[in-house]
Protein backbone atom coordinates (compact mmCIF):
# COMPACT_ATOMS: atom_id res chain seq x y z
CA UNK A 1 0.00 0.00 0.00
CA UNK A 2 2.92 2.34 0.68
CA UNK A 3 3.98 1.95 -2.97
CA UNK A 4 0.49 3.04 -4.11
CA UNK A 5 0.67 6.03 -1.77
CA UNK A 6 4.08 7.03 -3.14
CA UNK A 7 2.67 6.72 -6.66
CA UNK A 8 -0.21 9.09 -5.84
CA UNK A 9 2.20 11.49 -4.14
CA UNK A 10 4.30 11.65 -7.30
CA UNK A 11 1.21 12.00 -9.51
CA UNK A 12 -0.15 14.76 -7.26
CA UNK A 13 3.14 16.67 -7.25
CA UNK A 14 3.39 16.46 -11.05
CA UNK A 15 -0.22 17.67 -11.36
CA UNK A 16 0.47 20.53 -8.93
CA UNK A 17 2.70 22.18 -11.52
CA UNK A 18 -0.18 21.97 -14.00
CA UNK A 19 -2.63 23.42 -11.45
CA UNK A 20 -0.35 26.43 -10.93
CA UNK A 21 -0.15 26.87 -14.71
CA UNK A 22 -3.96 26.70 -15.05
CA UNK A 23 -4.40 29.31 -12.31
CA UNK A 24 -2.20 31.65 -14.35
CA UNK A 25 -3.94 30.77 -17.63
CA UNK A 26 -7.36 31.53 -16.08
CA UNK A 27 -6.16 35.08 -15.53
CA UNK A 28 -4.74 35.38 -19.05
CA UNK A 29 -7.96 33.98 -20.54
CA UNK A 30 -10.26 36.18 -18.48
CA UNK A 31 -12.10 37.41 -21.60
CA UNK A 32 -12.10 34.06 -23.38
CA UNK A 33 -15.11 31.71 -23.34
CA UNK A 34 -15.38 30.06 -19.92
CA UNK A 35 -15.67 26.61 -21.47
CA UNK A 36 -11.94 26.75 -22.15
CA UNK A 37 -11.35 26.95 -18.41
CA UNK A 38 -13.20 23.67 -18.04
CA UNK A 39 -11.01 22.15 -20.74
CA UNK A 40 -7.98 23.16 -18.71
CA UNK A 41 -9.45 21.54 -15.60
CA UNK A 42 -10.12 18.42 -17.67
CA UNK A 43 -6.38 18.32 -18.42
CA UNK A 44 -5.71 18.58 -14.68
CA UNK A 45 -8.13 15.72 -14.01
CA UNK A 46 -6.41 13.52 -16.58
CA UNK A 47 -3.00 14.27 -15.07
CA UNK A 48 -4.33 13.22 -11.66
CA UNK A 49 -5.86 9.92 -12.80
CA UNK A 50 -3.51 8.64 -15.51
CA UNK A 51 -0.95 6.34 -13.85
CA UNK A 52 1.45 6.59 -16.79
CA UNK A 53 2.39 9.36 -19.18
CA UNK A 54 4.40 9.42 -22.37
CA UNK A 55 7.75 11.16 -22.34
CA UNK A 56 8.23 14.34 -24.33
CA UNK A 57 10.96 16.90 -24.82
CA UNK A 58 8.19 19.53 -24.61
CA UNK A 59 7.17 18.52 -21.09
CA UNK A 60 7.22 21.33 -18.53
CA UNK A 61 6.84 18.94 -15.58
CA UNK A 62 10.19 19.13 -13.76
CA UNK A 63 10.05 15.57 -12.41
CA UNK A 64 7.59 12.70 -12.73
CA UNK A 65 9.07 10.97 -9.66
CA UNK A 66 9.82 13.46 -6.92
CA UNK A 67 9.98 10.50 -4.53
CA UNK A 68 12.25 8.09 -6.41
CA UNK A 69 11.54 4.38 -6.60
CA UNK A 70 13.08 2.64 -3.61
CA UNK A 71 13.28 5.82 -1.49
CA UNK A 72 11.98 3.82 1.51
CA UNK A 73 14.99 1.52 1.40
CA UNK A 74 17.74 3.98 0.46
CA UNK A 75 20.66 4.47 2.83
CA UNK A 76 20.68 8.18 1.95
CA UNK A 77 17.16 9.02 0.71
CA UNK A 78 16.85 12.05 -1.55
CA UNK A 79 14.08 13.82 -3.42
CA UNK A 80 14.22 14.52 -7.14
CA UNK A 81 12.21 17.67 -7.83
CA UNK A 82 13.72 18.09 -11.27
CA UNK A 83 15.06 21.50 -10.23
CA UNK A 84 18.73 21.36 -9.26
CA UNK A 85 18.65 24.43 -7.01
CA UNK A 86 15.61 23.09 -5.15
CA UNK A 87 17.23 19.67 -4.76
CA UNK A 88 20.34 21.30 -3.30
CA UNK A 89 18.22 23.30 -0.87
CA UNK A 90 16.03 20.52 0.52
CA UNK A 91 17.96 17.27 0.14
CA UNK A 92 20.58 17.86 2.86
CA UNK A 93 17.84 18.29 5.46
CA UNK A 94 15.71 15.50 3.96
CA UNK A 95 18.61 13.03 3.95
CA UNK A 96 19.66 13.99 7.48
CA UNK A 97 16.11 13.48 8.73
CA UNK A 98 15.44 10.11 7.12
CA UNK A 99 18.82 8.38 6.65
CA UNK A 100 19.00 5.35 8.97
CA UNK A 101 21.48 5.41 11.82
CA UNK A 102 24.35 2.92 11.46
CA UNK A 103 22.84 0.73 14.19
CA UNK A 104 19.26 1.11 12.98
CA UNK A 105 17.47 -1.78 11.35
CA UNK A 106 15.61 0.20 8.71
CA UNK A 107 15.20 3.51 6.95
CA UNK A 108 12.69 5.61 9.00
CA UNK A 109 10.65 6.01 5.81
CA UNK A 110 9.91 2.27 5.99
CA UNK A 111 7.81 3.09 9.06
CA UNK A 112 6.56 6.58 8.19
CA UNK A 113 5.33 5.94 4.64
CA UNK A 114 3.23 2.85 5.47
CA UNK A 115 1.74 4.78 8.41
CA UNK A 116 1.05 7.75 6.14
CA UNK A 117 -0.62 5.45 3.61
CA UNK A 118 -3.06 4.27 6.30
CA UNK A 119 -3.87 7.90 7.18
CA UNK A 120 -4.29 8.66 3.47
CA UNK A 121 -6.78 5.82 3.02
CA UNK A 122 -8.67 6.88 6.14
CA UNK A 123 -8.89 10.46 4.85
CA UNK A 124 -10.12 9.33 1.43
CA UNK A 125 -12.73 7.09 3.05
CA UNK A 126 -13.88 9.99 5.26
CA UNK A 127 -14.27 12.24 2.21
CA UNK A 128 -16.37 9.66 0.40
CA UNK A 129 -18.44 8.94 3.50
CA UNK A 130 -19.10 12.64 4.00
CA UNK A 131 -20.28 12.94 0.38
CA UNK A 132 -22.55 9.91 0.76
CA UNK A 133 -24.08 11.22 3.99
CA UNK A 134 -24.63 14.66 2.42
CA UNK A 135 -26.33 13.09 -0.58
CA UNK A 136 -28.58 10.90 1.59
CA UNK A 137 -29.58 13.86 3.77
CA UNK A 138 -30.41 15.90 0.68
CA UNK A 139 -32.44 13.05 -0.80
CA UNK A 140 -34.39 12.77 2.44
CA UNK A 141 -35.01 16.53 2.46
CA UNK A 142 -36.62 16.45 -0.98
CA UNK A 143 -38.38 13.11 -0.57
CA UNK A 144 -41.77 14.85 -0.42
CA UNK A 145 -41.09 17.24 -3.33
CA UNK A 146 -44.02 17.85 -5.69
CA UNK A 147 -43.71 17.19 -9.43
CA UNK A 148 -44.10 20.38 -11.44
CA UNK A 149 -43.30 19.18 -14.96
CA UNK A 150 -41.00 16.62 -16.58
CA UNK A 151 -38.02 16.27 -14.26
CA UNK A 152 -38.76 19.50 -12.34
CA UNK A 153 -39.91 19.32 -8.72
CA UNK A 154 -40.85 21.92 -6.11
CA UNK A 155 -40.23 21.65 -2.39
CA UNK A 156 -40.83 23.91 0.58
CA UNK A 157 -37.58 22.59 2.11
CA UNK A 158 -35.44 23.89 -0.78
CA UNK A 159 -33.91 27.35 -0.37
CA UNK A 160 -32.12 27.56 -3.73
CA UNK A 161 -32.62 25.66 -7.01
CA UNK A 162 -30.29 22.74 -7.71
CA UNK A 163 -29.81 19.59 -9.81
CA UNK A 164 -29.55 16.22 -8.05
CA UNK A 165 -29.00 12.78 -9.54
CA UNK A 166 -26.52 11.09 -11.87
CA UNK A 167 -28.50 8.81 -14.18
CA UNK A 168 -31.87 10.59 -14.02
CA UNK A 169 -31.06 14.09 -12.82
CA UNK A 170 -33.89 16.12 -11.32
CA UNK A 171 -34.26 19.86 -10.92
CA UNK A 172 -35.53 21.01 -7.52
CA UNK A 173 -37.05 24.50 -7.08
CA UNK A 174 -38.32 26.34 -4.03
CA UNK A 175 -42.05 27.06 -3.92
CA UNK A 176 -43.20 30.54 -4.86
CA UNK A 177 -40.88 31.43 -7.75
CA UNK A 178 -42.48 33.89 -10.16
CA UNK A 179 -42.78 32.84 -13.77
CA UNK A 180 -39.88 34.97 -15.02
CA UNK A 181 -37.40 33.81 -12.37
CA UNK A 182 -38.50 30.20 -12.81
CA UNK A 183 -37.81 30.34 -16.53
CA UNK A 184 -34.33 31.80 -15.94
CA UNK A 185 -33.54 29.14 -13.34
CA UNK A 186 -34.79 26.24 -15.46
CA UNK A 187 -32.75 27.44 -18.43
CA UNK A 188 -29.65 27.48 -16.22
CA UNK A 189 -30.21 24.07 -14.62
CA UNK A 190 -31.10 22.44 -17.94
CA UNK A 191 -27.86 23.82 -19.34
CA UNK A 192 -26.05 22.03 -16.50
CA UNK A 193 -27.71 18.76 -17.41
CA UNK A 194 -27.05 19.21 -21.14
CA UNK A 195 -23.35 19.80 -20.40
CA UNK A 196 -23.14 16.76 -18.09
CA UNK A 197 -22.10 18.88 -15.11
CA UNK A 198 -24.18 16.70 -12.77
CA UNK A 199 -21.72 13.85 -13.54
CA UNK A 200 -18.52 15.86 -13.92
CA UNK A 201 -18.71 17.54 -10.52
CA UNK A 202 -18.99 14.26 -8.51
CA UNK A 203 -16.09 12.86 -10.55
CA UNK A 204 -14.07 15.88 -9.49
CA UNK A 205 -14.96 15.12 -5.88
CA UNK A 206 -13.75 11.53 -6.27
CA UNK A 207 -10.38 12.83 -7.47
CA UNK A 208 -10.29 15.29 -4.57
CA UNK A 209 -10.96 12.41 -2.16
CA UNK A 210 -7.82 10.66 -3.43
CA UNK A 211 -5.68 13.80 -3.17
CA UNK A 212 -7.30 15.29 -0.06
CA UNK A 213 -3.87 16.00 1.47
CA UNK A 214 -2.82 18.29 -1.42
CA UNK A 215 -3.92 21.93 -0.90
CA UNK A 216 -3.45 22.74 -4.58
CA UNK A 217 -5.98 20.06 -5.53
CA UNK A 218 -8.46 21.68 -3.12
CA UNK A 219 -7.81 25.01 -4.82
CA UNK A 220 -8.30 23.38 -8.23
CA UNK A 221 -11.62 21.84 -7.18
CA UNK A 222 -12.94 25.13 -5.76
CA UNK A 223 -12.03 27.02 -8.96
CA UNK A 224 -13.39 24.17 -11.07
CA UNK A 225 -16.79 24.42 -9.32
CA UNK A 226 -16.81 28.19 -9.84
CA UNK A 227 -15.92 27.79 -13.52
CA UNK A 228 -18.72 25.24 -14.00
CA UNK A 229 -21.24 27.89 -12.93
CA UNK A 230 -19.58 30.65 -14.98
CA UNK A 231 -19.55 28.46 -18.10
CA UNK A 232 -23.20 27.55 -17.55
CA UNK A 233 -24.15 31.23 -17.05
CA UNK A 234 -22.32 32.06 -20.25
CA UNK A 235 -24.17 29.37 -22.18
CA UNK A 236 -27.49 30.80 -20.99
CA UNK A 237 -26.80 34.48 -21.65
CA UNK A 238 -25.50 33.79 -25.15
CA UNK A 239 -29.13 32.97 -25.99
CA UNK A 240 -30.61 35.92 -24.10
CA UNK A 241 -31.17 39.41 -25.46
CA UNK A 242 -29.17 42.14 -23.74
CA UNK A 243 -32.32 43.22 -21.88
CA UNK A 244 -32.71 39.72 -20.43
CA UNK A 245 -29.32 39.78 -18.69
CA UNK A 246 -30.57 42.12 -15.99
CA UNK A 247 -33.44 39.75 -15.17
CA UNK A 248 -31.04 36.81 -15.05
CA UNK A 249 -28.70 38.72 -12.72
CA UNK A 250 -31.61 39.65 -10.49
CA UNK A 251 -32.64 36.01 -10.27
CA UNK A 252 -29.09 35.16 -9.17
CA UNK A 253 -29.23 37.80 -6.45
CA UNK A 254 -32.71 36.85 -5.28
CA UNK A 255 -31.83 33.18 -4.96
CA UNK A 256 -28.30 33.61 -3.62
CA UNK A 257 -27.45 31.76 -0.43
CA UNK A 258 -24.34 31.70 1.77
CA UNK A 259 -21.70 29.38 0.36
CA UNK A 260 -20.63 26.70 2.83
CA UNK A 261 -17.48 25.46 1.13
CA UNK A 262 -16.83 22.84 -1.53
CA UNK A 263 -19.01 19.78 -1.88
CA UNK A 264 -19.60 16.81 -4.12
CA UNK A 265 -23.18 17.82 -4.93
CA UNK A 266 -25.50 19.40 -5.85
CA UNK A 267 -25.30 21.95 -8.66
CA UNK A 268 -26.95 24.87 -6.87
CA UNK A 269 -28.15 27.94 -8.78
CA UNK A 270 -27.27 30.59 -6.21
CA UNK A 271 -24.47 29.17 -4.05
CA UNK A 272 -21.26 29.83 -5.98
CA UNK A 273 -19.57 33.27 -6.05
CA UNK A 274 -22.78 35.09 -6.96
CA UNK A 275 -21.17 38.54 -6.96
CA UNK A 276 -18.60 37.51 -9.55
CA UNK A 277 -21.21 35.71 -11.63
CA UNK A 278 -23.48 38.78 -11.73
CA UNK A 279 -20.56 40.93 -12.83
CA UNK A 280 -19.64 38.38 -15.51
CA UNK A 281 -23.24 38.30 -16.80
CA UNK A 282 -23.64 42.08 -16.97
CA UNK A 283 -20.27 42.67 -18.67
CA UNK A 284 -20.43 39.73 -21.10
CA UNK A 285 -19.27 40.41 -24.64
CA UNK A 286 -18.93 37.91 -27.42
CA UNK A 287 -15.21 37.07 -27.62
CA UNK A 288 -13.26 37.87 -30.74
CA UNK A 289 -12.28 35.00 -33.01
CA UNK A 290 -8.57 35.52 -32.32
CA UNK A 291 -9.21 35.16 -28.59
CA UNK A 292 -11.04 31.88 -29.13
CA UNK A 293 -8.13 30.58 -31.23
CA UNK A 294 -5.61 31.73 -28.60
CA UNK A 295 -7.55 29.93 -25.88
CA UNK A 296 -7.67 26.75 -27.97
CA UNK A 297 -3.92 26.90 -28.62
CA UNK A 298 -3.17 27.43 -24.92
CA UNK A 299 -5.36 24.48 -23.94
CA UNK A 300 -3.60 22.23 -26.45
CA UNK A 301 -0.23 23.55 -25.29
CA UNK A 302 -1.09 22.85 -21.66
CA UNK A 303 -2.06 19.28 -22.54
CA UNK A 304 1.12 18.67 -24.53
CA UNK A 305 3.43 20.24 -21.95
CA UNK A 306 1.83 18.95 -18.75
CA UNK A 307 0.24 15.59 -19.63
CA UNK A 308 3.69 14.34 -20.60
CA UNK A 309 6.70 13.48 -18.47
CA UNK A 310 10.17 14.94 -18.98
CA UNK A 311 12.11 12.90 -21.47
CA UNK A 312 14.71 10.69 -19.85
CA UNK A 313 18.19 11.28 -21.12
CA UNK A 314 18.88 8.50 -23.56
CA UNK A 315 22.48 7.57 -22.93
CA UNK A 316 24.03 4.27 -23.84
CA UNK A 317 27.22 5.15 -21.97
CA UNK A 318 28.50 4.37 -18.52
CA UNK A 319 29.50 7.85 -17.38
CA UNK A 320 32.52 8.83 -15.31
CA UNK A 321 30.52 9.03 -12.09
CA UNK A 322 28.99 5.58 -12.46
CA UNK A 323 28.24 4.14 -9.03
CA UNK A 324 27.83 0.66 -10.47
CA UNK A 325 31.29 0.36 -11.95
CA UNK A 326 33.32 3.28 -10.65
CA UNK A 327 35.52 3.27 -13.77
CA UNK A 328 36.54 6.70 -15.16
CA UNK A 329 35.82 5.86 -18.80
CA UNK A 330 32.86 5.98 -21.16
CA UNK A 331 31.47 2.69 -22.46
CA UNK A 332 29.29 2.72 -25.57
CA UNK A 333 27.49 -0.06 -27.41
CA UNK A 334 27.22 -0.37 -31.19
CA UNK A 335 24.93 -3.35 -31.69
CA UNK A 336 22.63 -4.39 -34.58
CA UNK A 337 19.74 -5.47 -32.32
CA UNK A 338 18.05 -4.41 -29.12
CA UNK A 339 18.79 -6.18 -25.86
CA UNK A 340 17.03 -5.86 -22.50
CA UNK A 341 18.33 -2.79 -20.70
CA UNK A 342 19.68 -4.82 -17.78
CA UNK A 343 21.62 -7.13 -20.10
CA UNK A 344 23.16 -4.15 -21.87
CA UNK A 345 24.10 -2.51 -18.57
CA UNK A 346 25.79 -5.68 -17.34
CA UNK A 347 27.71 -5.91 -20.61
CA UNK A 348 28.92 -2.34 -20.16
CA UNK A 349 29.89 -3.14 -16.60
CA UNK A 350 31.98 -6.09 -17.76
CA UNK A 351 33.71 -3.94 -20.36
CA UNK A 352 34.34 -1.22 -17.77
CA UNK A 353 35.79 -3.74 -15.31
CA UNK A 354 38.00 -5.20 -18.00
CA UNK A 355 39.29 -1.69 -18.71
CA UNK A 356 39.96 -1.21 -14.99
CA UNK A 357 41.99 -4.41 -14.92
CA UNK A 358 44.16 -2.91 -17.67
CA UNK A 359 44.47 0.59 -16.21
CA UNK A 360 48.24 0.44 -16.78
CA UNK A 361 47.47 0.74 -20.51
CA UNK A 362 45.83 4.17 -20.03
CA UNK A 363 42.49 3.25 -21.62
CA UNK A 364 40.24 6.25 -22.38
CA UNK A 365 37.07 4.56 -23.73
CA UNK A 366 35.49 1.20 -24.45
CA UNK A 367 33.05 0.08 -27.11
CA UNK A 368 30.95 -3.08 -27.12
CA UNK A 369 31.00 -4.50 -30.64
CA UNK A 370 29.29 -7.86 -30.14
CA UNK A 371 26.70 -9.28 -27.77
CA UNK A 372 25.17 -12.65 -28.62
CA UNK A 373 23.24 -15.28 -26.68
CA UNK A 374 25.07 -18.61 -26.90
CA UNK A 375 23.30 -20.92 -24.47
CA UNK A 376 20.66 -21.13 -21.73
CA UNK A 377 19.99 -23.69 -19.00
CA UNK A 378 17.20 -24.02 -16.47
CA UNK A 379 18.29 -24.04 -12.82
CA UNK A 380 16.80 -26.22 -10.11
CA UNK A 381 15.41 -23.17 -8.25
CA UNK A 382 13.41 -21.97 -11.27
CA UNK A 383 15.87 -19.43 -12.65
CA UNK A 384 17.61 -19.59 -16.02
CA UNK A 385 21.38 -19.32 -16.53
CA UNK A 386 22.28 -17.48 -19.76
CA UNK A 387 25.63 -17.34 -21.52
CA UNK A 388 26.41 -14.33 -23.74
CA UNK A 389 29.41 -13.80 -25.96
CA UNK A 390 30.78 -10.33 -25.27
CA UNK A 391 32.99 -8.56 -27.77
CA UNK A 392 34.61 -5.22 -26.95
CA UNK A 393 37.59 -3.11 -27.89
CA UNK A 394 39.32 -0.37 -25.95
CA UNK A 395 40.65 3.01 -27.04
CA UNK A 396 44.20 3.71 -25.91
CA UNK A 397 45.00 7.28 -24.88
CA UNK A 398 48.65 6.81 -25.91
CA UNK A 399 48.88 3.78 -28.23
CA UNK A 400 52.42 4.58 -29.40
CA UNK A 401 53.74 3.84 -25.92
CA UNK A 402 51.95 0.50 -25.53
CA UNK A 403 53.95 -2.59 -26.40
CA UNK A 404 51.64 -5.52 -27.31
CA UNK A 405 52.30 -8.58 -25.15
CA UNK A 406 50.59 -11.78 -24.05
CA UNK A 407 48.38 -12.06 -27.11
CA UNK A 408 47.35 -8.39 -27.27
CA UNK A 409 46.28 -6.96 -30.61
CA UNK A 410 46.21 -3.19 -31.27
CA UNK A 411 44.56 -1.80 -34.42
CA UNK A 412 44.18 1.91 -35.22
CA UNK A 413 44.77 3.00 -31.63
CA UNK A 414 42.28 0.46 -30.26
CA UNK A 415 43.04 -2.65 -28.22
CA UNK A 416 40.95 -5.27 -30.04
CA UNK A 417 42.25 -8.33 -28.18
CA UNK A 418 43.28 -8.10 -24.55
CA UNK A 419 45.16 -11.38 -24.08
CA UNK A 420 45.46 -14.96 -25.24
CA UNK A 421 42.34 -16.00 -23.32
CA UNK A 422 40.23 -15.34 -26.38
CA UNK A 423 36.67 -14.05 -26.44
CA UNK A 424 34.90 -13.13 -23.20
CA UNK A 425 31.61 -14.73 -22.19
CA UNK A 426 29.24 -13.12 -19.72
CA UNK A 427 27.11 -15.32 -17.48
CA UNK A 428 23.74 -13.92 -16.35
CA UNK A 429 20.74 -15.28 -14.46
CA UNK A 430 17.16 -14.55 -15.53
CA UNK A 431 14.17 -14.66 -13.16
CA UNK A 432 11.13 -13.64 -15.19
CA UNK A 433 11.92 -10.12 -16.43
CA UNK A 434 14.73 -9.61 -13.90
CA UNK A 435 18.35 -10.19 -14.87
CA UNK A 436 21.29 -10.66 -12.49
CA UNK A 437 25.02 -10.71 -13.15
CA UNK A 438 26.86 -13.92 -12.20
CA UNK A 439 30.34 -13.65 -13.66
CA UNK A 440 32.68 -13.66 -16.64
CA UNK A 441 34.60 -16.47 -18.32
CA UNK A 442 36.71 -16.90 -21.44
CA UNK A 443 36.65 -18.95 -24.62
CA UNK A 444 39.88 -20.62 -23.49
CA UNK A 445 38.25 -21.74 -20.21
CA UNK A 446 35.22 -23.13 -22.07
CA UNK A 447 37.46 -25.01 -24.50
CA UNK A 448 39.74 -26.51 -21.86
CA UNK A 449 37.10 -27.35 -19.22
CA UNK A 450 34.12 -28.26 -21.39
CA UNK A 451 35.62 -29.10 -24.77
CA UNK A 452 33.91 -26.10 -26.35
CA UNK A 453 30.44 -27.35 -25.30
CA UNK A 454 28.56 -24.13 -24.49
CA UNK A 455 25.52 -25.99 -23.12
CA UNK A 456 27.75 -27.74 -20.58
CA UNK A 457 29.67 -24.54 -19.88
CA UNK A 458 26.63 -22.49 -18.89
CA UNK A 459 25.79 -24.78 -15.94
CA UNK A 460 29.37 -25.65 -15.09
CA UNK A 461 30.52 -22.03 -14.94
CA UNK A 462 27.43 -21.02 -12.98
CA UNK A 463 28.22 -23.62 -10.29
CA UNK A 464 31.95 -22.82 -10.32
CA UNK A 465 31.44 -19.08 -9.83
CA UNK A 466 28.92 -19.56 -7.02
CA UNK A 467 31.23 -22.06 -5.30
CA UNK A 468 34.01 -19.46 -5.25
CA UNK A 469 32.22 -17.21 -2.75
CA UNK A 470 29.44 -16.83 -0.19
CA UNK A 471 25.83 -16.10 -1.15
CA UNK A 472 23.35 -14.06 0.90
CA UNK A 473 19.74 -13.02 0.33
CA UNK A 474 18.68 -9.44 1.06
CA UNK A 475 15.09 -8.28 1.64
CA UNK A 476 14.91 -4.54 2.24
CA UNK A 477 11.33 -4.75 3.51
CA UNK A 478 12.13 -6.69 6.66
CA UNK A 479 13.06 -5.09 9.97
CA UNK A 480 15.83 -7.53 10.94
CA UNK A 481 19.39 -6.35 10.43
CA UNK A 482 20.23 -9.74 8.92
CA UNK A 483 17.63 -9.13 6.23
CA UNK A 484 19.21 -5.92 4.98
CA UNK A 485 22.94 -6.28 5.76
CA UNK A 486 25.59 -8.66 4.47
CA UNK A 487 27.74 -9.23 7.60
CA UNK A 488 31.39 -10.29 7.63
CA UNK A 489 32.93 -11.62 10.86
CA UNK A 490 36.74 -11.32 10.97
CA UNK A 491 37.96 -14.23 13.12
CA UNK A 492 41.42 -12.77 13.67
CA UNK A 493 43.14 -10.48 16.17
CA UNK A 494 42.72 -6.84 15.22
CA UNK A 495 42.22 -3.40 16.76
CA UNK A 496 40.27 -1.86 13.92
CA UNK A 497 39.17 -2.41 10.33
CA UNK A 498 39.00 0.46 7.87
CA UNK A 499 36.66 -0.22 4.96
CA UNK A 500 34.94 1.65 2.16
CA UNK A 501 32.62 0.80 -0.72
CA UNK A 502 31.32 2.59 -3.80
CA UNK A 503 27.66 1.64 -4.15
CA UNK A 504 26.21 0.43 -0.85
CA UNK A 505 26.97 1.50 2.70
CA UNK A 506 29.56 0.01 5.08
CA UNK A 507 29.54 0.11 8.89
CA UNK A 508 31.26 -1.59 11.81
CA UNK A 509 34.90 -2.60 12.07
CA UNK A 510 35.59 -2.12 15.77
CA UNK A 511 37.02 -5.07 17.77
CA UNK A 512 34.39 -7.78 18.15
CA UNK A 513 32.07 -5.99 15.72
CA UNK A 514 31.10 -7.44 12.36
CA UNK A 515 31.70 -5.49 9.18
CA UNK A 516 28.21 -4.84 7.73
CA UNK A 517 27.52 -3.97 4.09
CA UNK A 518 24.07 -2.56 3.22
CA UNK A 519 23.11 -2.41 -0.49
CA UNK A 520 21.01 0.24 -2.17
CA UNK A 521 17.80 -1.09 -3.79
CA UNK A 522 19.38 -0.91 -7.25
CA UNK A 523 22.89 -2.11 -6.35
CA UNK A 524 24.05 -4.69 -8.88
CA UNK A 525 27.69 -4.89 -7.81
CA UNK A 526 30.07 -3.31 -5.34
CA UNK A 527 33.63 -3.63 -4.11
CA UNK A 528 34.47 -3.42 -0.40
CA UNK A 529 38.09 -2.38 0.07
CA UNK A 530 39.37 -3.08 3.58
CA UNK A 531 42.51 -2.88 5.69
CA UNK A 532 42.88 -4.80 8.96
CA UNK A 533 45.03 -3.17 11.65
CA UNK A 534 46.62 -4.64 14.74
CA UNK A 535 47.75 -1.59 16.62
CA UNK A 536 49.23 0.72 14.02
CA UNK A 537 50.34 -2.13 11.77
CA UNK A 538 48.29 -3.02 8.70
CA UNK A 539 48.27 -6.83 8.82
CA UNK A 540 45.87 -7.55 5.95
CA UNK A 541 44.65 -5.52 3.00
CA UNK A 542 42.23 -6.76 0.39
CA UNK A 543 38.79 -6.48 -1.16
CA UNK A 544 35.43 -8.24 -1.28
CA UNK A 545 33.64 -8.22 -4.63
CA UNK A 546 29.86 -8.34 -4.14
CA UNK A 547 27.68 -9.19 -7.14
CA UNK A 548 23.92 -9.53 -7.42
CA UNK A 549 23.17 -12.95 -8.89
CA UNK A 550 19.38 -13.12 -8.47
CA UNK A 551 16.49 -10.66 -8.07
CA UNK A 552 13.15 -12.33 -7.24
CA UNK A 553 11.46 -8.94 -6.67
CA UNK A 554 12.14 -5.19 -6.59
CA UNK A 555 13.34 -5.29 -2.97
CA UNK A 556 14.66 -8.86 -2.65
CA UNK A 557 18.10 -9.73 -4.02
CA UNK A 558 20.66 -12.52 -3.77
CA UNK A 559 24.32 -11.50 -3.67
CA UNK A 560 27.58 -13.38 -4.14
CA UNK A 561 30.61 -12.21 -2.12
CA UNK A 562 34.12 -13.17 -3.26
CA UNK A 563 37.21 -12.43 -1.18
CA UNK A 564 40.45 -11.24 -2.73
CA UNK A 565 43.05 -11.03 0.04
CA UNK A 566 46.36 -12.88 0.41
CA UNK A 567 46.44 -14.87 3.64
CA UNK A 568 42.71 -14.83 4.35
CA UNK A 569 39.88 -17.18 3.41
CA UNK A 570 36.11 -16.70 3.54
CA UNK A 571 33.36 -19.20 4.26
CA UNK A 572 29.64 -19.06 4.96
CA UNK A 573 28.40 -18.99 8.53
CA UNK A 574 26.60 -22.10 9.68
CA UNK A 575 23.46 -19.97 10.09
CA UNK A 576 23.81 -18.81 6.46
CA UNK A 577 23.46 -15.23 7.75
CA UNK A 578 26.80 -13.87 6.60
CA UNK A 579 30.41 -14.93 6.23
CA UNK A 580 33.45 -15.66 8.38
CA UNK A 581 36.86 -14.39 7.28
CA UNK A 582 39.85 -16.12 8.90
CA UNK A 583 43.49 -16.92 8.18
CA UNK A 584 43.90 -19.26 5.22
Amino acid sequence: MADVFIKTLNMGIAASWLILAVVVLRILLKRAPKRFRLLLWAVVGLRLVLPVSIESALSLVPSAQTLPEGVMYAAAPELNTGIAALNDAINPAFTAAFAPEPAASANPLQVLLPAASVIWLAGAAAMLLWALVSWLRLRRRVADAVLLEGNVFESERVASPFVLGLIRPRIYLPFGLDEGAREQVLTHERAHIARGDHVIKPLGWLILAVYWYNPLVWLAYALFCRDIELACDERVIRRLPVSGRADYSQALLDLSRPHHGVGACPLAFGESAVKGRVKSVLTYKRPAFWLIMLAAVLCIGAAVCFLTDPKAEADDSVQNDSHDYGIPITVTAVLPENFPEQVLEFAKGCAAQQAANMDYLNISAAEITELASYSEAELTDGGVACLFKLGAHYELADPENVMPAGGMLIEGGWLTRADSGGDRFMLLRRDGDNWSYVGITTALMIQEAYGGDYDAAVLGEYERILASGVTWSSNLAVSSLYGIQFRFEFDIDYTRIEAECSSGRISGGEPGEELAWTPEPDTTSDTIDFTVYNGEEAVYSGSIAVTRIARPSEIANTYLAQLNCHGLAMSAKASNLGAVIEPA
